[in-house]
């Protein structure tokens, strides 16, 4: 009976967890005051992640009279502690510090926007703690530290600790090469056991290249590392190849600083030995095409890969590509996610005027990745239109029938001549891929679609179009109602809209192009509204003829009753009552 009371106790903290963690942070303090076995369930959710650093230190000591001083052109509060930090405010915070398990600072969040935790606040808290109680937050194993000066990068120390196995942190370089050198040794000196790292970069990466390199040596248990755009050197990927766990290289997001020094990787040639990345599957790196044909052509590269990631810094010709596509498919043959990606960003120059149709990538540069059968994610961008017609795309569906995301240049730089592509291109794939979930392909929606409809997309949830042409909604909404579900979005424009448009200004595309662009993707937006109406009411059409089709067919109308039909157009016909 004991052991049944406290199964039926245990069920209920469980459903108190749940109900208590889709609340808000003012209401889970209200939960903490209600009992003892409500306060323990409302305090873990409260403080197990923490975005709010002034909020939380604010429960060590309390801080004084915020001083107001300006930097950038605004007005930011100072906090410092009001007196010193005692024993017994270490022994009150301690129950909230062992709770939290991720801590993200970015000052760039509202919260830190104009509140500022002073330095000779981080002092007193790094002097004050007593050394039995470890770290700071004892418990803390996610770390996440962005910021926007080199001052406030070391403010993370405060917070190392051996428990961390993921950290997140923005790197800026300083005018004092030792002080760099010593924030990325207490890097590897007080997180040792790190699995995940994420290393952002606010300056010119070749200060500390050398200094990432050693800092990888101190972190044998690197499982995954995300490196900046650009910042995947011969060195870092020779210093990485050398892991024995690692598992996952992949390369940040691009932000409108740009993607990095492309110099960076320009002679990009990391030389592998014997047993490099013994336990890679997903591999990411930045390079001109010719060199990253050569590095997967070299004797060390790990052949096991399930994804490949190449950010390719600069377009090449369609024959070199397919020599790339080739090299590919021989050497990862078992390949599951493969993305060739050129980001058209203002440090990138576009080539102007565009290279003539026939010159561009076409079927025949893509026919040698047909040989890799289990690829079910292909993601490849260019600058312009590639050179591809309707029936082309029935070799890719066919080829690839477990696709589950197909992204087909579908953000082209958009052109005075339409795409040859129809909405007729898209058939091939709702008959042929059955897991499809997300298309995204440049068309031309205003000419006729080449094939006639036969099958609907069974799991599509997105398409993506870019500036796909288009100047009537409604006939595109009409075809579209055939293929997709209610619930599938239409998605135009571009991934980094604003650095694509000083692109096309830099390569001096000012034309009425520009004015296009903006039409197309309020013609798209309309269709995205009315489609789901379209679908909606042609389904329920279709239901209508089924149930004047039943209703003939039982001869007697009346007898019929709205449920007997859905029962009936359900397969499972039943007798009225």
């Amino acid at each position: 009976m004991a052991s049944s009371a406290r199964d039926t106790l245990a069920d209920v903290s469980e459903l108190v967890m749940i109900i208590l963690s889709f609340i808000d942070i003012r209401s889970l303090a209200r939960s903490a005051r209600v009992c003892r076995r409500w306060k323990e369930i409302a305090l873990d959710l409260l403080w197990r992640e923490v975005d709010d650093l002034h909020r939380l230190m604010s429960k060590l000591c309390p801080f004084g009279k915020p001083m107001r001083k300006m930097a950038g052109g605004r007005t930011l509060l100072s906090y410092k502690y009001k007196r010193r930090i005692s024993k017994q405010d270490w022994e009150r915070f301690s129950p909230y510090a062992n709770r939290v398990r991720r801590l993200v600072f970015d000052e760039r969040s509202a919260k830190y926007r104009t509140k500022v935790i002073d330095n000779i606040a981080f002092f007193d808290i790094s002097g004050t703690k007593p050394d039995r109680l470890g770290g700071v937050l004892p418990n803390l194993q996610s770390l996440v530290w962005h910021v926007h000066n080199p001052e406030s990068q070391f403010k993370a120390i405060t917070f190392m600790h051996h428990t961390v196995r993921e950290f997140d942190v923005q790197i800026h370089p300083t005018v004092h090469a030792g002080k760099d050198i010593d924030f990325i040794w207490q890097i590897g000196s007080r997180m040792p056991e790190l699995t995940h790292l994420t290393l952002r970069l606010g300056g010119p990466l070749q200060q500390l290249e050398d200094h990432f390199c050693r800092l990888f040596e101190r972190l044998p248990k690197l499982q995954k590392v995300v490196l900046p755009r650009c910042g995947s050197t011969t060195s870092v990927i020779e210093g990485l190849s050398r892991l024995t766990y690692l598992r996952e290289i992949s390369l940040g997001e691009p932000d409108e600083s740009g993607i990095g020094d492309t110099m960076n990787t320009e002679h990009f040639s990391p030389i592998l030995h014997e047993g490099a990345f013994p336990s890679l599957r997903c591999m990411s790196f930045s390079a001109l095409l010719p060199a990253a044909m050569q590095f997967v052509d070299s004797p060390g590269f790990p052949a096991n890969l399930s994804r490949l990631y190449v950010h390719v810094t600069s377009t090449v010709e369609a024959n070199i590509l397919r020599g790339f596509f080739s090299m590919v498919a021989k050497r990862c043959a078992g390949l599951v996610d493969l993305v060739v990606d050129f980001v058209i960003c203002p440090n990138i120059a576009l080539t102007t005027p565009a290279p003539p149709i026939e010159t561009r990538p076409s079927i025949s540069t893509f026919r040698p990745l047909f040989s890799c059968r289990h690829i079910a994610s292909f993601e490849f961008r260019w600058d312009y239109p590639l050179c591809l017609q309707d029936c082309d795309m029935e070799e890719f569906a066919s080829a690839w029938p477990r696709l589950e995301y197909l992204m087909l240049n579908a953000e082209a730089v958009i052109e005075s001549t339409p795409s040859t592509l129809t909405l007729g291109a898209l058939v091939p794939f709702a008959s042929r891929c059955a897991r499809l979930r997300h298309l995204g392909i440049y068309i031309n929606a205003d000419a006729a679609p080449s094939y006639m409809i036969d099958a609907p997309f069974n799991a599509l949830q997105n398409l993506s179009v870019g500036a796909s042409n288009i100047t009537a909604a409604d006939p595109v909404a009409l075809f579209l109602s055939q293929l997709c579900s209610p619930y599938c979005e239409i998605m135009s424009g571009f991934r980094w809209p604003d650095a694509y448009g000083i692109a096309l200004d830099n390569a001096g595309i000012l034309d009425e192009r520009r004015t296009k662009i903006c039409e197309f993707c309020v013609r798209w937006n309309e269709v995205m509204k009315v489609l789901p109406v379209v679908i909606r009411a042609r389904m329920e059409e279709r239901d209508r003829v089924a149930f004047r089709t039943v209703q003939h067919e039982a001869g007697s109308p009346r007898q019929m009753t709205p449920v007997i039909w859905e029962a009936t157009i359900n397969g499972s016909p039943q007798e009225g009552t």
